[in-house]
């Protein structure tokens, strides 16, 4: 299946800032974490508990628990990524990059207060829900050029109204000139005789990120029938994005012009808070029934982000000329609401034996929003197109979740499967994954191993555009985890 993603990757020429949809659906998404036992029945642990990750899925879970618990979950991560860029003859490049990352750290102390509450437990501890690391690097043939781009944000403008980020760059670095008497500005490109030019593109983009939740966790289970329990969290998220793309001419197609380099490097960082609530149900014990609610994430971002461009051209008769520019240094802040997430599971425990799991998820994606913190009349207009296009191009999403344990004696073997549904507008499929499993359980101490894969396609495109000229870059995704859980019963 194929998500398209417009992922843009230069700044509007409106306002400084740089988000887009794509933002508020990435802090949206939970990522594949939490402990390997989780991470090996596929997630599909609503109903049953006694995981530590319970706090950022079901706290309900945290009941389940009979005996206080320290447990630390280290990760190895990899993503591979295969681009294309769209046209005639360009082949696929592949990147992988692979890191170790903390998945997880937490205690459980257990309690047992008597009478009809026959456990009262509280948690505390470190939740990942996403990871953010990707490498991707394209090369190929394609009309128009980026300089089209600069040029539309442009226009209209004195060269002393142009921005930082990617018209007033141009202007400096000689890519773009004028205006003319109708504040129209012009480039080699536009200028060209030949407008079927076909330009060398590349691009490699590196971004490295995460999203962590500290949580604090209260349940308790009354009569062995309902377990209810609640988690307060404070989300930490980091997110860098490194960039730099380059157009060459190396069929002298465009007259004057050699080469280009824009290069964008961009810091997000934010925090806040959100409250988890959920509850089990247990009409025989062989059967339990989960249901979880989790407020939006409010999240306040600071941004901050450079561009540079050189261009590279020459005059008939001269030799090459270098132009280049920088930007200054700008810094951005704004809040967003993530959405409301919905889960609900069910799972039959065969006694001895292990159990078999399901879990259905919503999360309504187009009811993000965003909100600048600025006063600025250009910044509030775009805050309000922004968030239109949030409740346009994303809309809710339902994500089921299978899994089973096998236990036997000391032993056991795991196996999940998961499907996610398709948070963009008109898009009805699912990208698919598997996990597997196993571990070792003594009275005191157990060890948890776990793989994941999960795999995807989408739509890359490299700069925003109204012409038939849209850069765009198929890419296959995989994402794949190995985890490790070592825990201690105190």
């Amino acid at each position: 299946m194929k998500y398209i993603i417009l992922i843009l990757s230069v700044f509007s020429g409106i306002t400084l800032s740089a988000q887009t949809f794509v933002d508020a659906l990435r802090y949206s998404q939970f990522d594949f974490g939490g402990s390997a036992r989780y991470q090996g029945t596929g997630g599909a642990m609503t109903a049953l508990g006694a995981d530590f990750t319970s706090m950022s899925t079901n706290p309900a879970g945290l009941a389940v628990f009979r005996k206080s618990e320290l447990m630390v979950t280290p990760w190895v991560v990899g993503t591979t990524t295969s681009s294309t860029l769209q046209g005639s003859g360009n082949g696929s490049l592949t990147e992988e990059v692979l890191n170790f990352r903390l998945g997880n750290a937490g205690l459980v102390i257990a309690s047992n207060p008597g009478g009809k509450w026959t456990t009262v437990n509280f948690g505390i501890g470190l939740n990942r829900t996403a990871d953010y690391q990707q490498e991707f690097y394209f090369n190929g043939r394609g009309n128009g050029s980026i300089v089209d781009r600069f040029t539309a944000v442009a226009d209209g403008l004195q060269p002393n109204e142009l921005d930082d980020f990617e018209g007033g760059l141009a202007f400096d670095a000689a890519a773009i000139y004028g205006p003319d008497a109708d504040g129209f500005y012009f480039s080699d490109m536009n200028s060209n005789a030949n407008q079927n030019y076909s330009l060398t593109k590349s691009q490699f983009a590196r971004q490295t990120g995460y999203s962590n939740e500290l949580s604090f966790g209260l349940a308790g289970n009354y009569n062995e029938k309902l377990l209810i329990g609640v988690s307060l969290n404070v989300p930490f998220v980091r997110f860098t994005s490194n960039k730099e793309y380059i157009e060459e001419d190396p069929g002298n197609e465009v007259t004057a012009f050699n080469n280009l380099s824009f290069e964008e490097q961009l810091t997000a960082s934010g925090s806040g808070f959100n409250a988890k609530l959920g509850l089990i149900y247990q009409p025989i014990h062989e059967v339990r029934i989960g249901a979880s609610i989790h407020t939006p994430s409010y999240l306040k971002f600071t941004e901050a982000f450079t561009n540079s461009l050189s261009y590279s051209y020459t005059e008939e008769g001269g030799s090459p000329t270098l132009g280049s520019a920088d930007s200054p240094e700008g810094f951005f802040e704004y809040r967003l609401r993530t959405p409301w997430r919905y889960s609900g599971g069910v799972g039959t425990i065969i006694k001895s034996f292990g159990f078999i799991s399901a879990d259905v998820e919503y999360v309504d994606y187009g009811s993000s929003s965003f909100k600048f913190v600025s006063s600025n009349i250009a910044d509030i207009e775009y805050q309000r197109e922004l968030n239109d296009a949030v409740d346009t191009r994303l809309q809710g999403a339902l994500n089921l979740r299978l899994g089973a344990e096998l236990a036997l004696d000391i032993w056991r073997i795991r196996g999940g499967y998961m499907m996610y549904g398709s948070p963009y507008e008109g898009d009805s499929k699912f990208n698919t994954g598997f996990s597997l499993g196993a571990g070792f359980r003594a009275n005191k101490f157990y060890v948890d191993l776990a793989y994941v894969r999960r795999g995807f396609d989408q739509i890359y495109q490299v700069y925003q555009i109204d012409d038939v000229n849209k850069p765009n870059v198929n890419q296959d995704i995989v994402r794949s985890n190995v985890a490790l859980t070592v825990g201690f019963k105190i």
